[in-house]
């Protein structure tokens, strides 16, 4: 059960704000579809039947609170929301916590359109909550397993078939000399194409990793990761992932997660290069 929920989730923050707000909007459609038709004694009392416009009006609550936790405070936060490490059990706690506000709000809001009178009631709270949780877990379970599945099944097969062409693939990239420059005074190094591992993004500092003498070094410079994708040729250097860009040349081999791939590069193993699901069909294109 452990292993599971440590496993790399695909974040909805890599979906992107217009596909994250279809996926709320889908939500909230369910939620008013199920109010409006099925009008279930979810809240409060029995006697309660939802009209258009009250069903309208929880729709309109659970898609608020999730479009605040999705695409709102995902990017005022984007430390706590990491896509690189976001894994099951992350994703299980976040919609636990949008759950949550999204009983709380339907109690207050329900209770000023249907009891308006009435006073604050604890018990009546935690009903609320539990009734939202009744109906929100088993599809939240099943959604989140479903998703983790596709997507890491889907990733692996297609990083096997990514391996059968990796080595077809010529690795002769020339002995052409680039200058890689940061904002600095001293911050300036000439390398080789063919010495160069990858790039990775760290805030406004970027760290290059290159061979010299055959030995693994690294240099930081402040600086955006756009310089370098613009300053290196497009032919032999991908931006994988948001904080990297990797010498397709230095691909020794390919796996597959929920999240995308990673790239095990030849002659490194300190860590694993990551491609992002957005960048797998360009990533794909280079080993065709």
């Amino acid at each position: 059960m452990l292993s599971y929920l440590y496993k790399p989730y695909p974040s909805i923050i890599e979906e992107g704000y217009r596909k994250s707000t279809i996926i709320n909007v889908t939500v909230a459609l369910v939620v008013f579809f199920i109010l409006y038709v099925f009008k279930p004694s979810l809240f409060f009392s029995e006697n309660v039947s939802y009209s258009f416009l009250d069903s309208i009006l929880f729709a309109a609550i659970t898609f608020g609170v999730s479009f605040t936790y999705t695409n709102i405070l995902t990017r005022i936060f984007p430390k706590a929301f990491n896509t690189s490490s976001w894994t099951v059990g992350k994703e299980i706690l976040m919609l636990f916590i949008i759950l949550l506000s999204i009983a709380i709000a339907n109690f207050f809001i329900g209770r000023e359109v249907f009891y308006p009178n009435s006073s604050f009631n604890i018990v009546t709270l935690l009903k609320v909550i539990l009734a939202t949780f009744i109906v929100g877990v088993i599809p939240m379970i099943v959604v989140v397993t479903f998703y983790l599945y596709f997507h890491q099944n889907k990733n692996i097969e297609s990083a096997l078939a990514v391996n059968e062409h990796i080595h077809k693939k010529s690795n002769s990239i020339g002995e052409t000399t680039y200058q890689l420059t940061g904002s600095g005074k001293y911050e300036s190094i000439d390398l080789k194409l063919s010495n160069l591992l990858f790039i990775e993004s760290i805030g406004n500092y970027c760290d290059i990793y290159y061979l010299e003498n055959e030995q693994i070094k690294k240099v930081t410079f402040r600086s955006a990761l756009a310089s370098f994708v613009n300053t290196l040729p497009a032919d032999a250097i991908l931006k994988t992932h948001r904080s990297f860009i990797v010498n397709l040349s230095k691909v020794g081999k390919v796996t597959g997660n929920a999240q995308g791939y990673q790239l095990h590069l030849l002659g490194f193993d300190e860590k694993t290069i990551p491609v992002s699901r957005s960048n797998i069909t360009t990533f794909d294109a280079y080993y065709k």
